[in-house]
């Protein structure tokens, strides 16, 4: 599915727990920029599982977004509408504090980062690793055109775990960074 096409059953469900009405950082509704998340992810040909848990990445609230949508008493519901793989990399993102994460090289390389709430490591997968590259450059390009001046220092940062990204990941984060490169030259 593109970020065009028809409600999902998965939109309908966070339409229903009040998602709609809930302000994001770019003074932008939430809604919006989870389905936008979701649409890259989609156009670069993540797997639907990462697709899924860009429709949902910051229900929980994150580091930078400190209004939860979601209370972590609701976890069992959501992990029934998206499934357990998606959530799981919904409750990472939400969590995890993402400069602390370890983003190997290679691939097949497990990592860490820590967690946001009591400063302990939590073991992720090499997948999860890149899952949650992809997932952060799709959020920050997501993000970029309403608050260039917190997005763009974030995309530059993220050069150094682009080679764990999706190829078209990679060249749309490139892309920007040269867009935004020449705006302020």
């Amino acid at each position: 599915m593109d970020s065009d096409s028809q409600p999902t059953a998965l939109q309908a469900f966070l339409e229903e727990l009040g998602v709609g009405n809930t302000r994001h950082n770019s003074n932008e509704k939430l809604l919006p920029h989870l389905v936008g998340t979701r649409g890259l992810l989609a156009a670069w040909g993540a797997r639907p599982v990462l697709c899924d848990a860009g429709l949902c990445h910051s229900l929980y609230g994150t580091e930078h977004f400190s209004h939860p949508t979601l209370e972590e008493a609701v976890r069992d519901r959501l992990r029934a509408a998206l499934g357990e793989e998606a959530e799981a990399l919904v409750w990472l993102w939400c969590f995890g504090r993402r400069h602390t994460m370890e983003v190997p090289a290679e691939v097949g390389v497990a990592s860490h980062l820590r967690d946001r709430r009591d400063e302990a490591w939590i073991a992720i997968t090499s997948e999860q690793v890149a899952d949650l590259v992809n997932l952060w450059i799709a959020d920050t390009i997501e993000q970029l055109p309403r608050v260039p001046e917190r997005e763009v220092a974030t995309a530059r940062a993220l050069r150094r775990h682009a080679p764990r990204a999706l190829p078209k990941a990679r060249q749309a984060l490139e892309q920007v960074i040269d867009a935004y490169s020449s705006h302020s030259n």
